[in-house]
């Protein structure tokens, strides 16, 4: 990523913002099933360690996968706790926004550290269209 940096001249969190949007229609073109019955964006969110996740696991057994644990969520919003090791919860924002834009739908997201490392709250919201 270093070197990708170097050349664009771009902040990297841009340049995994931007992947992130990038690996979700890739992903959602090469896993449609684990796409099946999903309306919402919210609802992709909803699912990602306790389904998608899982499937993913068994796909990729090697995967280093991210946590999304859902600690709030209504109609409108989720509030989740992401982990990962790697910091990338630029990707995670990118893939968010390339979900909602599956859906065709507007969402707004914050980041937010916590106090354990390598561990944030992303608080998700649906806007109208």
């Amino acid at each position: 990523m270093v070197v990708l940096v170097n050349k664009t001249g771009r902040p990297l969190n841009d340049l995994l913002y931007d992947y992130g949007e990038y690996l979700f229609t890739v992903l959602s073109a090469g896993h449609a099933e684990m796409m099946a019955n999903r309306q919402s964006v919210l609802e992709i969110l909803d699912c990602l360690d306790d389904d998608i996740h899982v499937q993913a696991r068994k796909l990729y057994p090697d995967a280093d996968l991210p946590s999304f644990k859902v600690l709030e969520r209504t109609p409108d919003t989720i509030k989740m706790e992401y982990h990962s090791m790697h910091d990338l919860y630029a990707l995670a924002e990118g893939l968010i926004d390339g979900a909602a834009a599956n859906f065709s739908q507007r969402v707004e997201h914050h980041v937010t550290p916590t106090e354990v490392p390598h561990t944030y709250h992303i608080d998700v919201k649906l806007l109208a269209s």
